[in-house]
């Protein structure tokens, strides 16, 4: 345990002080010291040696660090003001890269309150004071964020750019590059969007965020329709990355992209890879429904197809939680592949459970019309191929009823159905 490890090297460090008492090398023992107490956290402790040491020796070599080390302990301890007193008194005290480590305090402390703009300042003063210090780079980072927080996009993207050119091998330069790239995203721009989070991805690849990178690689390639190109980013991740959270979406658009590019069969294997592997993901019930798509879509090509993807939809039916909403989407789907195999009678059925349902279903959301309205003129189709103009009239009405986007359409057709066929509703 990392614990057991700083007690042993507390116990190593207090032999050097009593081996080399009053040296330059006992004053960096106890540093340590003090430095394992605070990784104990034991913040007084820990506190307690600093001070010691600085008061010892106000001019001596360690006492600029063990000023700092106080400060940061106040800090983390939640004593803010104590904190900004002694990183103010240090900052005017001591030159660079000091000053820089105590600008740098002070703009945390400001950023933890959410005063961005007083923190932008003093990030922007520790970064300027000392480009080279060990929280130079940081400070360019969070004075980036401090401009996001401050609604100040344009300059944040700006400002995140300017970091990872200067500090390409910082620990903060993956997650800069991919807020810039997101930021492409959500503005419509894919392109862009999918170069960054490729170059995220291929530079820093053991990072935390690499498989998501590539994630949204795929997903700015299929807004620009370049499917080819996003099935290889999905590809690559699932290969890459096992483990990934991102492995169940991953493996769903890809699957998507193949539908798109007309490798119908190939998708239905990765959807049933999602559907055995993730039985309990959100996506899972989508994508039985897409791998019914598939199937019904080469049903065209082959008859048995439509038993395959009426299998599927009825799987979804099956379910004792199904939504209203999917209900009515298998519904709709069930009858298309009975209609399409000639069982006209039990595909009528199914298109009017799933018209029923919706009066059935309170609080409808928009896009619940969809299914509804679908399974509604397709049941009146059918009743109008066998002439039965009425009852063809009456689910159209319906769809009147109810006022969805459609029912304008309903009516017309209502309309031509009495001009044409009068005799019959009289």
């Amino acid at each position: 345990r990392s614990s057991d490890l700083y007690k042993l090297a507390i116990e190593s460090y207090a032999r050097v002080q009593t081996q080399w008492h009053e040296t330059l090398l006992a004053d960096q023992a106890e540093f340590q010291v003090a430095e394992c107490w605070a990784r104990l956290n034991e913040p007084a402790r820990a506190k307690t040696l600093f001070w010691d040491l600085a008061d010892k020796d106000p001019d001596g070599e360690l006492t600029p660090a063990a000023l700092l080390r106080i400060a940061d302990l106040e800090f983390l301890q939640g004593h803010a003001d104590t904190a900004r007193a002694l990183y103010t008194d240090i900052s005017r005290a001591y030159p660079n890269p000091t000053r820089a480590r105590a600008l740098h305090g002070l703009g945390l402390i400001e950023y933890g309150a959410d005063r961005f703009g007083t923190a932008l300042d003093y990030f922007e003063q520790a970064h300027s004071a000392c480009p080279t210090s060990d929280v130079a780079d940081r400070a360019l980072y969070l004075g980036a964020w401090c401009r996001v927080r401050l609604g100040q996009d344009e300059q944040a993207v700006t400002a995140f750019r300017t970091f990872v050119e200067r500090y390409p091998n910082s620990a903060w330069a993956p997650d800069a590059l991919f807020w810039v790239s997101e930021y492409e995203y959500n503005h419509g721009r894919y392109g862009p969007a999918e170069t960054g989070f490729l170059t995220v991805a291929r530079q820093y690849p053991q990072g935390t965020i690499a498989d998501a990178a590539l994630f949204w690689a795929g997903r700015a390639a299929l807004r620009q329709n370049e499917f080819r190109r996003a099935n290889n980013h999905f590809a690559l991740l699932i290969k890459e990355y096992p483990a990934s959270p991102k492995r169940p979406e991953a493996r769903y658009y890809q699957a998507a992209a193949l539908c798109e590019l007309g490798e119908f069969a190939a998708a239905i294997l990765i959807f049933d890879d999602l559907i055995k592997q993730f039985p309990d993901h959100e996506l899972n019930e989508t994508a039985w429904f897409r791998k019914g798509d598939c199937q019904f879509t080469l049903g065209t090509e082959d008859p048995k197809r439509y038993d395959e993807a009426l299998s599927s939809y009825q799987t979804i039916l099956d379910r004792p939680a199904v939504t209203p909403k999917a209900r009515m989407q298998a519904e709709y789907k069930i009858g298309r592949c009975l209609e399409k195999t000639g069982r006209i009678p039990n595909a009528f059925e199914h298109y009017m459970n799933g018209v029923y349902l919706y009066y059935k279903t309170a609080d409808h959301l928009p896009e619940d019309s969809v299914w509804f309205t679908r399974a509604a003129f397709q049941a009146a189709a059918l009743k109008e191929a066998e002439k039965s103009w009425r009852k063809a009239a009456a689910i159209y009405q319906r769809i009147v009823d109810v006022d969805v986007p459609s029912s304008a359409e309903a009516q017309e057709r209502i309309h031509r159905l009495r001009t044409e066929h009068w005799l019959y509703f009289y």
